[in-house]
């Protein structure tokens, strides 16, 4: 293990959270998006199903592209992808068709899905087991607070520079990531020939569907975070066309869901020291 590379810890929490941010920083600007378009609420909700899907197949494509490339053109790939993506979405008012809006969605949701992979598989083949969780620890704590923070900034920017600012800042975000990408190392000396056919493929990930514990997490998990993005797709019209809220009064509000995860974050650990590693998930 090369345990004397030293991993940025600000590269690493913007790769972690790039998926995340991208979902949901434009979402202060739904009831905006559903009025230019001239379409229902759950028409405009849309943006966000077709964004988890999207999520959802980068999670499956990326660690074989990175095995069979290695990480760092993964990460390129996928981040090229996102900043392509964001001007797709800027492209579908400028043309004012929805359609080439949800299918931007789906691939900045496509490219953007490579931080989250890549971020886990840096730190596990650097650092010794310990000191791998504790970053992952560290990491995990920050993301909770950046989509929040990505509302707020979603909310900002479409108050005073219309919908369409969202997926510009969203495009820089990119172009930073991408920039500071090119100082990680690349972790995988040995490619892998054989690792985007298509029966190497289904052996694998066959194999972790037969996972019993992995399938049960990955319930949990899903179950957990369906909450996140239902409340960003919900929300927006909710505190807009209901209660009246501003756009950027909308975007500090979502600081309190944050502040909510880091404090059961706090709480979780705190207890998974003293009990079972399952009560904190059965309490929670």
């Amino acid at each position: 293990m090369q345990t004397k590379i030293h991993l940025p810890f600000l590269t690493l929490l913007l790769m972690i959270s790039f998926a995340s941010v991208n979902a949901v920083l434009f979402t202060p600007a739904l009831p905006l998006i559903a009025n230019f378009f001239a379409i229902s609420d759950a028409s405009a909700q849309q943006t966000m199903t077709w964004f988890l899907v999207g999520y959802a197949i980068g999670q499956l494509i990326y660690g074989p592209i990175a095995n069979r490339f290695g990480r760092k053109p993964a990460i390129y790939l996928g981040i090229c992808l996102q900043i392509l993506s964001s001007f797709i979405c800027i492209s579908s008012g400028i043309f004012h068709i929805y359609l080439v809006l949800l299918w931007g969605r789906f691939l900045l949701a496509l490219g953007s899905g490579v931080g989250l992979k890549i971020t886990f598989t840096l730190i596990n083949e650097i650092y010794e087991p310990v000191i791998a969780s504790q970053k992952i620890s560290y990491l995990m704590s920050a993301f909770a607070i950046t989509p929040g923070l990505g509302v707020m900034l979603g909310g900002f920017l479409s108050t005073y520079f219309g919908w369409e600012s969202s997926f510009c800042a969203g495009a820089i975000y990119g172009i930073i990531l991408l920039i500071l990408a090119i100082k990680l190392p690349e972790t995988k000396h040995t490619l892998d020939l054989n690792a985007l056919q298509f029966n190497h493929l289904m052996e694998g990930y066959g194999s972790q569907f037969k996972n019993k514990q992995l399938i049960a997490g990955g319930i949990v998990m899903g179950g957990a975070t369906c909450f996140v993005y239902v409340f960003a797709a919900l929300a927006p019209f909710i505190a807009m066309n209901m209660l009246h809220m501003s756009r950027s009064t909308y975007g500090i509000f979502n600081l309190l869901p944050p502040i909510g995860l880091v404090l059961g974050s706090l709480f979780s650990a705190r207890l998974a020291k003293e009990c079972q590693l399952l009560t904190p998930i059965q309490l929670g």
